[in-house]
């Protein structure tokens, strides 16, 4: 037993459920038997067991990534370029249908991870799908705020009008916030004089 008070095969089953978030499989990695109904059974009972959660609820804490963190990989991902992964590529013939087979530079991959979404053995060598990088804009778009619907601009300008109006706003708090011309458009907007202090 470990200092988490584990058995082997719960220690194994815990670090392989870390990997892959599947109970079934993680189950069968650690070396539990039977059918994958048996194995589903174990695995759902193993993520209940107290000393396996705490360390399970550890060891993701401790490899957690922070917002830094997510912010390179989608930004590393949004620049992405597959062809810098690609060593060599060359045509062959197989029953006279002609493929291109490309020869990936599986050292970069591993080091690289992050970009790839999925890969598999094919016939005529491995096929890679990598992350989309235009997905990866979108979700950092998202984050930096540029695709703030026009709606909801005019929505939230219209609500501080309102707010202007009823004097709730003054417009030295409003200058600090948001920056003099847009204070001067919105306080123009409300009909309310500008007392600068």
């Amino acid at each position: 037993m470990d200092k988490w008070g584990l058995t082997i095969m719960q220690l194994l089953f815990a670090d392989a459920y870390i990997e892959s978030l599947n109970a079934t499989w993680s189950a069968g990695a650690a070396g539990y038997s039977g059918s994958e109904t048996t194995l589903a059974a174990q695995g759902s009972r193993n993520t209940r067991i107290p000393k396996i959660k705490e360390y399970i609820a550890a060891r993701l804490s401790d490899e957690a990534m922070s917002a830094g963190e997510v912010l390179t990989r989608l930004a590393q991902q949004a620049k992405s370029n597959p062809l810098e992964f690609i060593t060599d590529i060359r045509e062959v013939e197989d029953d006279g249908d002609f493929y291109m087979i490309v020869d990936w530079d599986l050292d970069a991959l591993k080091k690289n991870g992050h970009m790839v979404k999925a890969f598999r053995q094919g016939k005529h060598g491995i096929h890679i799908t990598f992350v989309d990088p235009q997905k990866a804009l979108e979700l950092l778009g998202k984050f930096h705020v540029l695709f703030t619907d026009k709606v909801q601009i005019d929505t939230a300008e219209l609500e501080i009008v309102a707010l202007i109006r009823e004097g709730k706003v003054e417009y030295e708090w409003m200058v600090e916030k948001s920056g003099e011309s847009l204070a001067e458009r919105l306080f123009k907007q409300a009909n309310v004089p500008i007392s600068k202090e």
